[in-house]
């Protein structure tokens, strides 16, 4: 198949297109009730690949395909819909039981991270809410397909029946969504018409692609707390609102790394304020909220917990000079985080602990008990409450024993065990 030349259509369609040119510049201006692409070219690509597709018929699958080139390769990336990602897609695994990994292209599926892909996808379609699912890679002989570049990096792309593309990245993905679609239920809907993106590398040295797979794997972990500003979720979601609604984490918050810093004027980071939102509404630190999906359910949670905790730092005598500023220096940031237990993680913890035991109807919260954990427990790191448990020799014992046991004082301390 040649090469399409447009340039003697586009010059007989020239007096068409409907733009504007500036005078001054000459650059043409696109009016908005106008398309990009005159109906008249779409009709000839139409009229240029249906011929193609009759060829083809029940012997492969046609696409149009964007191209790149980069790193010494070729890749086209296709769009594919859920429902015909088993045909197109193979995963060489490598079984949990075989000590061969050269012999295959991934690594064992987990089945539990299978999971959490159907479990995402499910909950927030359930909840109408957006979601996504990065694009899949993978890698292809290129003597085993047809393709033809159409006009720079526009491709027409043809994959015979028999042909199966070689997943580089995304096995988990493609597993998911299978899964989704076999199921005998309503997960089949949510995926099957929808379109996936796929990168295929041209690729003929079965070396080079586990290369590939290698090379892929070699991401940067994202750190939690960039998991908390990003998601869109849970508890990570219910923490950012509270950010935004406390006044003692509001300016003073890191929101990128894992810890405030040493030397920063924050006292707390996000992912500490996701663990306290655990805390208060399950009692359990690694419980995600997954059952937080509704827009108005969140924000009712973020509203009653934020209400909480501004009553509770504004009665508390240490915090509340602190939550009045709108901003600490570094001076005050680091005497708060090295004075007070509430000033690091595992304090924030076993705050939540205890607010979880003044939790009433619809995600609210007693205030009156609040009040008591503000006044009547010592909340200094030295305070002898909390000494033999989550602090010993002026070290902070971030263990679950311990926290259990600082939780069980506070407790008893406030006659609630």
């Amino acid at each position: 198949m040649s090469e399409l030349n447009y340039q003697d259509y586009q010059t007989d369609k020239k007096n068409n297109l409907e733009m504007d040119l500036i005078e001054k510049d000459h650059s043409p201006v696109i009016k908005k009730e106008s398309k990009l692409v005159n109906q008249d070219l779409i009709d000839y690509i139409k009229l240029a690949i249906q011929p193609i597709m009759v060829d083809k018929y029940r012997t492969g699958q046609v696409f149009l395909a964007i191209g790149s080139k980069h790193g010494q390769r070729q890749i086209l990336t296709i769009n594919a819909f859920g429902r015909e990602l088993s045909q197109l897609l193979r995963g060489r695994n490598t079984p949990s039981d075989s000590n061969n990994p050269i012999a295959y292209k991934n690594r064992p599926i987990n089945q539990n991270h299978v999971e959490k892909i159907k479990e995402y996808v499910r909950n927030r379609s359930k909840a109408n809410r957006k979601w996504i699912l990065g694009a899949i890679t993978a890698n292809i002989d290129p003597n085993k397909i047809e393709y033809q570049e159409l006009w720079r990096d526009l491709y027409i792309l043809v994959i015979p029946n028999d042909i199966s593309l070689d997943i580089t990245d995304g096995q988990h993905r493609r597993k998911a969504i299978l899964e989704m679609i076999d199921a005998d239920n309503s997960d089949r809907d949510i995926v099957a018409d929808q379109t996936f993106p796929i990168n295929l590398v041209l690729e003929e040295d079965f070396e080079q692609c586990q290369i590939d797979f290698h090379d892929m794997a070699q991401t940067l972990q994202i750190s939690q707390t960039l998991l908390v500003a990003y998601s869109g979720k849970g508890r990570d979601l219910i923490g950012k609102r509270l950010i935004e609604k406390v006044d003692m984490f509001r300016n003073k918050t890191n929101l990128v790394q894992k810890t405030p810093g040493s030397k920063s004027k924050y006292v707390y980071a996000a992912n500490y304020i996701s663990k306290l939102t655990s805390c208060a509404f399950k009692g359990n630190s690694n419980d995600q909220l997954q059952e937080y999906t509704d827009e108005e359910k969140i924000n009712n949670a973020a509203d009653n917990l934020a209400n909480c905790l501004n009553h509770f730092f504004s009665v508390n005598h240490y915090t509340a000079k602190f939550a009045s500023k709108e901003e600490l220096d570094t001076q005050e940031a680091s005497k708060f985080r090295d004075n007070y237990l509430l000033g690091v993680s595992v304090g924030l913890e076993i705050l939540g602990k205890l607010l979880n035991k003044t939790l009433i109807e619809n995600d609210s919260f007693d205030l009156e008990k609040v009040s008591h954990i503000a006044i009547n427990l010592d909340w200094l790191r030295k305070a002898e409450i909390w000494s033999n448990s989550v602090v010993r020799e002026d070290k902070i014992n971030t263990g679950q024993a311990h926290v259990r046991d600082a939780v069980n004082h506070a407790l008893s301390k406030l006659g609630w065990l």
